[in-house]
């Protein structure tokens, strides 16, 4: 069962890769001030064109919220690691299709 809902999101989000959203997704530090393991980079963060987030100094959560929940959210988690986080090819189109969907993504 989950295989086969796992099939559908996949062929839903390659079937509108590009969908626009009027709102800007909310966000969430989860440490004021500096992570618990310390201060991490310094300087100023940077996205490419592509959308990957380099130089993440402030760890947060973003949240994209439906304008019709359905009463259900989902961790979307961006692959890259320490030196990158891509958001622009991976986690953003994936949370705002859940969000077209009515899921809470995160």
């Amino acid at each position: 069962m989950v295989k086969k809902y796992l099939v559908y999101s996949l062929l839903l989000f390659f079937a509108y890769p590009s969908a626009s959203f009027a709102q800007q997704p909310e966000q969430i530090r989860l440490w004021p001030g500096n992570p618990p393991d310390g201060p991490g980079p310094s300087g100023p963060e940077q996205v490419t064109a592509n959308g990957s987030y380099t130089n993440i100094s402030e760890p947060r959560l973003i949240v994209y919220r439906p304008d019709h929940p359905n009463g259900m959210a989902v961790l979307v988690i961006s692959g890259g690691g320490y030196a990158h986080i891509e958001c622009g090819k991976e986690s953003a189109p994936a949370a705002r299709w859940l969000q077209s969907q009515g899921f809470t993504a995160f």
